[in-house]
């Protein structure tokens, strides 16, 4: 059901973490280096699926930047994000 509603773009707002966002907007926010994971879980379902994206974040981690020229994780979406 709620994976329906997403597809179906029923959601307007979605607010999501995020581990990068580019120049671009562009999401990084599902793979955390180093550590197993199942896949990016409905991530990219949101961001595709959502009429605007919001990303509440850090803006910095362990005294790098978040917010980079290029993401070098893996991207949730091309599609950018509206507000960071």
């Amino acid at each position: 059901m709620s994976f329906g509603l997403i597809r179906g773009g029923h959601v307007d707002i979605t607010v999501l973490g995020g581990l990068q966002v580019d120049a671009g907007g562009r999401l990084a926010n599902w793979m955390v280096p180093r550590k197993m994971v199942p896949g990016m879980g409905g991530a990219m379902d949101l961001v595709c699926g959502a009429k605007r994206v919001i990303v509440a974040m850090q803006h910095a981690a362990r005294g790098t930047s978040k917010i980079v020229a290029k993401c070098t994780l893996p991207l949730t979406s091309e599609r950018p994000v509206d507000l960071l």
